[in-house]
Formats: structure tokens, sequence, C-alpha cells
């Protein structure tokens, strides 16, 4: 069940009138470019709803100017959309035409907008990043759409909390949904205020934080980056004894690598772009056919971290875990699990369910190959980071503020029985890891959730942040090697700073610039 068209021209009509007076007033994209014919129309649009749902106190000022002359009813209805409910919901199954949404706030039965939610998710459990509105009697979504994949380890605990859930009743009604709100942003508002209490009695007392039980402040917390590199290296060696330097690269071995790092960072590449990377990155590089030639044999016969896929006339390096056998590999593991391979084989039921997934994932695999060349198309290639034979890609990585924050915070909670040296830097690279090659942060989410973390912070909402940032600022293959904070940057003209708890700053245009230029942001880094 979804909107009809009457109700879709209204819906669509009051929304954009509120969108084009949000961008008036934050300035979020260059009005002149918000175009439909512009490919990055959508991200645009994104970002303007985005600053809408974070300040949703203009819409008092939006009803009060009326700039676009709406009827009275017309801003009755905006008014109502102070009463959203944001963030990221399990879409548990379908009934009667409606997607049954699950939240922290409750259950609701939410119609679609355009389309049914069959039509735009198909297959469920699935979790959305959406936000709800109250419309002619309906519950619907603000017409963007975030969706993801539900993780295995939260997939499994799903049936049990709709259940429990489902006590409080299934809101269906704008009624219900106007008091499920207002109950649940008044309790969110509660805990903010509490969290803030905390951080400031500890801040002035100058108090360390009490861990709770099961976890202990590590050997490395508090240490500069230098101060815990050095210390991780001493402790390295003395466990395996002084490593040994890498032998020097050859030049093909330097292209082969370059060429990894094109796709670790995007995915897939044409190897014409992989090219100009490399000649951007070397002094002396070689002959574009000697390179290709290079590259072509190196990936088909297995010998590098990326394969060959050949689309039409375009030759790309694609990252390793795009392939066939890749693919093939992980599905065997995850039905097989500790089951030798002869025991498998010999398992009627387990090759006929091996078949079935396998199908299923090589079809999602050339999806989402097309779908990247598609996405790349949108922006020019990333360029890569200054290359040296001597630092290793993820180390660049790694080198993020974002990413050393989230270090820093877990050396301060390490679990315990576990290895204060190690822990750490196992878990972000994991998450750095599954960033890029799954571009998923709920899978992100749920691995920490896995891993016990959920409870080593009273600020249950700080380590979801920092795993956020993280996100936020390593390489995407969907926006071809751009991290979603480069991507907002490129499309604002303005760029985004952290404050020390790892919370996005709000920079006021006639603030000092937080870079410390010493000028007013909108003379800096703020257009």
């Amino acid at each position: 069940m979804h909107l009809t068209d009457s109700q879709c021209d209204r819906f669509f009509d009051v929304m954009d009138c509120l969108l084009t007076y949000v961008n008036g007033r934050f300035n979020v994209v260059d009005a002149n470019e918000v175009d439909d014919r512009d490919p990055l129309i959508e991200a645009k649009l994104t970002l303007i709803a985005h600053e809408l749902w974070e300040n949703v106190a203009v819409i008092d000022d939006f009803v009060r100017d009326n700039p676009y002359d709406l009827p009275q009813a017309d801003l009755a209805l905006t008014q109502s959309w102070k009463h959203a409910i944001s963030g990221t919901f399990t879409v548990v199954r379908y009934q009667q035409g409606h997607a049954i949404l699950m939240h922290e706030s409750g259950i609701y039965s939410v119609s679609g907008v355009e389309a049914d939610w069959e039509e735009v998710l198909g297959r469920v459990p699935a979790l959305v990043d959406a936000v709800l509105l109250p419309f002619e009697g309906s519950i619907i979504y603000d017409g963007f759409l975030s969706i993801g994949d539900v993780p295995e380890a939260r997939a499994r605990a799903i049936a049990d909390e709709f259940e429990e859930r489902c006590q409080q009743g299934v809101v269906s009604t704008v009624d219900e949904f106007l008091q499920r709100s207002s109950a649940y942003h008044e309790a969110q508002s509660m805990l903010e205020f509490e969290n803030f209490m905390n951080s400031l009695d500890r801040h002035q007392g100058q108090e360390p934080e009490v861990l709770p039980q099961g976890f202990h402040r590590g050997a490395l917390a508090g240490l500069s980056g230098k101060e815990r590199d050095e210390a991780v290296e001493r402790d390295l060696d003395r466990r395996f004894g002084e490593s040994k330097p890498a032998p020097s690269l050859t030049k093909e071995d330097e292209a082969l690598s370059i060429i990894g790092l094109c796709t670790l960072y995007c995915g897939i590449v044409r190897l014409s772009d992989a090219y100009r990377q490399y000649c951007a990155c070397v002094q002396e590089p070689m002959g574009e056919s000697e390179f290709r030639t290079l590259a072509v044999r190196a990936g088909q016969d297995k010998e590098a971290p990326f394969v060959i896929w050949i689309e039409g006339e375009h030759v790309h390096a694609m990252h390793f875990t795009l392939d066939e056998e890749y693919v093939a590999e992980q599905v065997a593991h995850r039905i097989a699990g500790g089951t030798s391979v002869r025991a498998f084989a010999s398992m009627e039921r387990n090759i006929a369910d091996f078949r079935r997934m396998l199908e299923d994932e090589l079809g999602n695999l050339d999806g989402m190959r097309h779908y990247l060349a598609r996405e790349h198309e949108k922006f020019s290639m990333r360029p890569l980071p200054p290359y040296s034979p001597d630092v290793d890609a993820f180390d660049v990585i790694f080198d993020n503020p974002c990413v050393q924050m989230l270090i820093s915070f877990l050396d301060e909670r390490i679990p315990d029985g576990q290895d204060d040296y190690l822990f750490a830097d196992r878990v972000v690279e994991e998450l750095v890891l599954g960033a890029i090659e799954i571009g998923d942060v709920q899978a992100m989410h749920a691995y920490t959730h896995q891993l016990g973390l959920d409870g080593c912070c009273a600020d249950k909402s700080r380590l979801r942040q920092l795993v956020a940032n993280v996100y936020d600022n390593v390489p995407s293959w969907e926006n071809n090697g751009w991290s979603p904070r480069e991507v907002r940057e490129r499309l604002t003209g303005r760029r985004e700073f952290y404050d020390e708890r790892g919370e996005l700053m709000k920079v006021g245009s006639n603030d000092p610039c937080p870079c410390g230029s010493g000028l007013e942001y909108r003379d800096c880094c703020g257009r």
C-alpha cells in the first residue's frame, strides 16, 4: 500500500517547499546546483533533509513565514512533522500492504510513498535509516531511505525483540504516532541531559571514568600516537623478535601494489584510471601498454591482491572480495562451519544449500559490480594518498583522526582477558575493512555488539558515534574512493570538524574556523 497520485503530489509539493526553505536558511548546497538533471540531486536533497531533521524547530519559522503561500491545511501538516521519529528501523515483515518497522521507540505500521515497501525493499528482514512522519491519517517516511542488510548476529534476535516490543502495541494511526513520538522525544531529551551532566561532573572534578565490570584501562591508554606506536613495537619485538626490513620492490611489484591500492579504495577501477594514479605516484613509470599487460597477467593468474574483470570494451582491476572464487569459498564456509570438507561433500542437503546460496550470491555479486561501475560515473576517482613503498596503505587510513579516536577510546576500555597491546588495533582493523568492503555501518555496530562492547561506556551512544565516524571517514567503494564525509564536503563546499568526543561540530558562519587559521568559518573552510 502506498500513497495515491494526488496524495503523492501534495506530499512532495509541501516537502519540496520545506526543503527549499531549509536550504536557503542553512545554505546546505548551492541553490543554483539543485537541478533535477543533476546525477547527484538525490545526494544533495538527502543532505538538505538531514539538516531539516537535525534542526526540526525550523518548521516553526517555515509555518510563520509561509514563503510559498501554502493553504492552512498544508501548514498544519508541516507543523505535525515536528513529531518526526528518525533513526535505524528494522523492517520485520509486510502486513496488509504495510511494512512493520521496529525501532527502540516501538513498532510502527508504515505505508509506502510512491511504491509499496515490498517493491522498494524486497526480502525482509532489512534495516533502513528513515524518518517517519504523519500524513493524512497514515504513517509514511520522508521519501529518503538508506537500506542495509541485517547482520546474521542481529537476525537471530529479531523475533524475540519483536515479540517483546509488540506488547506495547503496533502504532498504526496518526494519533497513536503523535503520542508515541512525544513520549519518545521527552525520554531522549532526559537521557541526553543526564549524559551531559555526568560528563560535566567528570570534567569539572577531573575524575576518571568508572569503568563497568569486565573492563579495565589498558596499558596503552592515554599515550600519544607516537608513544603508542613505539610501545606496541617494543611489545611485538619482545614476543616475536625484531622484525626484518621488507625487501625492496621491483618496478613491477610497485605497479601491482598501486593497482591493489586503487581496488582497496574503489573496489573496481578501470586500468586506464589505475595507470593515471600509478603515473602520479612514481617518478619513472613504465609505459601504459606494459602496465596493462602486467596487470592482466597478474590479475588472471591470481598473483596480485586484485582480479581482472572485463566489461564490454573496458578492462577493470577488481578487489579480490568481488571475485567469484572468493564468494564461493565464503558461501561454503558459511554452510559447512566446522565440518570437514569430506563430511560436507557427503551431505546432500549441504550441497543443495550451497548451490542455492551460491546462485543468489553470484547474482548479487554481478549486480554489485555493475552498480559500482555506474556509481563511479558520478564521481571522478579519488586521488590516492602520497605513495611510499615503505608505508602500508592501511597505515594511511589508520592515521585518520576519527580512526585514531576510536582506537584511543578502546584502549581506555579493554575487556578483561583481552590483550592490552593488540585488542584495539584488531577491532578497529576489522571495522575499517568492514566499512570499506561491506559498506554497511549496521554490520559494524553488530560486530562491536558481538564482542560485548555495548556496555563498555556509561554513555552507550558514544561507541556507536565513534564507529559511525570511522564509517564516515574511510574510503567508500560506492563513492569511487571518496569517504562519505568527503562527498558531503564536496557537495556543500564546507569542511566538517569533530570535537574531542567525536561529535560533529556545528560551526556558525561567523565563528572562528576550527582549522586554526584565525579566519571566520565563512571566509575559510565554510566557503
